[in-house]
């Protein structure tokens, strides 16, 4: 298999998860300082109102992506395999989607643009062959749904935790200058959790996710 995207750097403030057999990998990495403007904006919900461009160009790419999710399941149930350009526009958009999450959360100070970033990556590792089965499963998506409920339901109480840790975060940044590392590496492993999660469901990998994946 190889890696789709550019290479990751290594570092040791990294947050980084590499093992193949899990297939995605998420890295956010940690920032020693963080910003008190963007922490007081937080804490008052104006960062929520200045990602909305982001999130109307998103609404148009998750409708894309959920077409090209459907026409790829029936293209892998038939040859066997993703196609490549169909399965980087997936990673992309979901790259990019996490970016949002990342600096809406205070885990990056770069408000995430429409294109790169090094603070913020995702990469899913792409597959020469791919299950027919689950690809049957995914052309009926209530099935690979109901598999994935388990996974809804903790990560579900889990990132109900993790904005209320964020909450408190960004408290924590306003008065000290930095983000606790423990609250931070409990948001990027939720957000790690549900990547692989979706990472699945898309077809971007045939490994089920397992729980308690966040590292």
């Amino acid at each position: 298999m190889r890696l789709g995207g550019k290479a990751m750097s290594q570092d040791q403030n990294l947050t980084m998860v590499a093992a193949e057999r899990d297939a995605v990998m998420l890295r956010v990495d940690y920032p020693e300082r963080s910003s008190r403007i963007f922490a007081l904006l937080g804490i008052f919900g104006i960062k929520y109102i200045m990602v909305v461009p982001h999130w109307i160009v998103m609404f148009f790419v998750t409708i894309a992506v959920s077409l090209v999710i459907y026409v790829s399941y029936w293209i892998v149930l038939i040859f066997g395999r993703y196609p490549k350009g169909l399965f980087n526009f997936v990673v992309s958009a979901e790259r990019w989607n996490i970016r949002i999450t990342s600096w809406l959360f205070g885990w990056s100070d770069s408000y995430p643009p429409f294109g790169q970033r090094e603070t913020v990556d995702y990469q899913v590792l792409y597959p020469e062959r791919c299950s027919r089965l689950w690809s049957f499963l995914g052309v009926f998506f209530f099935i690979k749904l109901i598999l994935l409920i388990p996974h809804m339901l903790v990560l579900s109480v889990l990132s109900t935790a993790a904005l209320l840790a964020n909450y408190f975060g960004y408290w924590a940044v306003l008065v000290l200058g930095r983000y606790p590392r423990g609250m931070f590496e409990f948001g990027v492993g939720i957000s790690r959790w549900n990547a692989r999660s979706y990472a699945w469901f898309y077809g971007l990998t045939d490994s089920y996710p397992r729980f308690g994946g966040i590292d």
